[in-house]
């Protein structure tokens, strides 16, 4: 059997006492990893159905990925009685014509 953890460096200590008094292992190895994570942003866009929020993913100027948060989505299509599939297409369609402009508000992340 193998066991996988990844934890935050301060709580190795934790994460190993449980480990050893949990389990029957007498040993660990252990791998220090990094991660990148692309900028991204959020922006609002009004689609025929209400206001969706979509994820914009960059590396550097250039997108990566526009993906509709799922739960506006969600929302939108249960209170319209309409597909779900549908609202996500009129989502990704608003982007497509506005472009990352054409929000009515954004909020921005760091890839870091």
């Amino acid at each position: 059997h193998l066991l996988s953890v990844l934890t935050e460096q301060g709580a190795v200590d934790r994460v190993l006492d449980v480990i050893f008094r949990e389990t029957t292992s007498i040993g660990v190895r252990i791998h220090e990893v990094g991660r990148k994570k692309l900028s991204r942003e959020i922006q609002e866009f009004e689609i025929p159905y209400g206001t969706v929020r979509v994820k914009i993913s960059r590396r550097g100027d250039e997108i990566m990925t526009v993906t509709p948060e799922y739960e506006d989505c969600r929302k939108l299509a249960e209170e319209k009685n309409v597909p779900l599939k549908s609202i996500i297409e009129e989502s990704k369609k608003a982007f497509s014509r506005k472009g990352a402009k054409g929000a009515k508000e954004t909020k921005t992340h760091d890839g870091k």
